[in-house]
């Protein structure tokens, strides 16, 4: 009798255990799967949702998990594409400051060419020069007052900055007197530093923008 009550003592000890071993592998199932799912949330990996559904706290617990990643996911893609929307703007703000600080600079480098012209020629009128020279001189330094004028509108234009370029207005003229034009404001002032030439060109017609290709030129 002993050794039978040993027998069922021991075969019942194996039973139990079998038994818990089977509960708890059931019980830490839906745990370990919730683990690793919140190790993945905690390295910003939102792609997996956990799969236990039950009745009870575990259950409830998971689900809340699968919420509480779908929320931070979605948070996360938003703020994403603010930053990436800021980044641009950011980018976009340098290249117009860029461009703002490239084109005054340039425009700058303009304004010493009329401002030289109108110099010299303002000079040669106060040296006392003939009537028919004193007019020509005068009639110059209204053209270059106004085109300084334009050059200074385009420089507080800030819609030509943010566009990245100067629209340019095209219209037929004929180049050839285009360059007799600009020869003729710089002949005098090229003949005062000792430096003489000509200008020869057959007449053609060209579709361009006139202040932009007369800046060119000059």
């Amino acid at each position: 009798l002993k050794y039978t009550y040993t027998v069922w003592f021991a075969l019942a000890l194996l039973a139990a255990c079998a038994v818990g071993i089977v509960f708890a592998k059931l019980l830490t199932k839906p745990v370990v799967e919730i683990t690793d799912i919140t190790k993945s949330m905690a390295a910003l990996d939102f792609s997996r949702s956990c799969t236990y559904s039950a009745n009870d706290e575990i259950g409830e617990l998971a689900e809340n998990i699968n919420l509480l990643s779908g929320a931070l996911d979605r948070t996360i893609c938003k703020l994403r594409e603010a930053n990436d929307r800021l980044m641009h703007d950011i980018e976009r703000e340098r290249t117009l400051e860029r461009s703002r600080r490239e084109f005054v600079a340039a425009a700058s480098h303009e304004l010493k060419t009329p401002l030289g012209i109108i110099r010299a020629y303002t000079e040669a009128i106060a040296d006392g020069i003939s009537e028919n020279k004193r007019r020509h001189y005068s009639e110059v330094i209204i053209e270059e007052t106004e085109k300084m004028d334009r050059l200074v509108l385009d420089m507080l234009d800030n819609t030509k900055l943010e566009s990245g370029a100067q629209k340019p207005v095209m219209a037929e003229y004929d180049i050839s007197e285009m360059l007799g034009s600009v020869y003729s404001r710089f002949e005098d002032v090229l003949a005062h530093k000792g430096i003489h030439g000509s200008l020869a060109c057959v007449p053609a017609v060209c579709r361009f923008d006139a202040d932009m290709i007369e800046r060119v030129l000059t």
